[in-house]
């Protein structure tokens, strides 16, 4: 489940599952970028972007910087709420903060930035219109 709040907060739920967990039973840390990357294309998708649309028109959106931060752990079976907004939009590239919360309590915040490149010569390219008019518009 997710939704809008405050115009610029995306909310993405996510319940930790065993799989997910560590020999400590916390959630490993490699899962937050899975997770995260689930609510920022549920972000966008709320906001009709879709990833296709954006490979269609010969597009890629490769993550150049993922930078956790980890304050308490979540274990299994915990409910998540994934804060979700954009930090950054340039020309070419494209920064998220997230920020996961439990029962109310900030357990890790994040900033991943992703470039906009061409997928057949691999240079950046401009950030196609209708994301920054979907952005501009929320």
């Amino acid at each position: 489940m997710q939704s809008l709040s405050n115009n610029d907060i995306f909310i993405y739920e996510h319940r930790v599952s065993y799989a997910e967990t560590d020999k400590m039973q916390f959630l490993h840390h490699s899962n937050y970028a899975r997770i995260y990357e689930n609510a920022r294309w549920e972000y966008f998708r709320s906001l009709n972007i879709s990833y296709s649309k954006i490979e269609e028109l010969g597009i890629m959106m490769p993550v150049i910087n993922m930078d956790f931060h980890f304050i308490k752990p979540a274990f299994y079976d915990d409910n998540l709420q994934i804060e979700v907004s954009i930090e950054n939009l340039t020309n070419v590239k494209i920064s998220f903060k997230y920020a996961t919360i439990k029962n109310g309590e900030t357990i890790n915040t994040a900033t991943v930035t992703l470039a906009f490149m061409h997928s057949n010569s691999g240079k950046p390219t401009r950030t196609p219109e209708f994301i920054k008019n979907a952005l501009q518009n929320q």
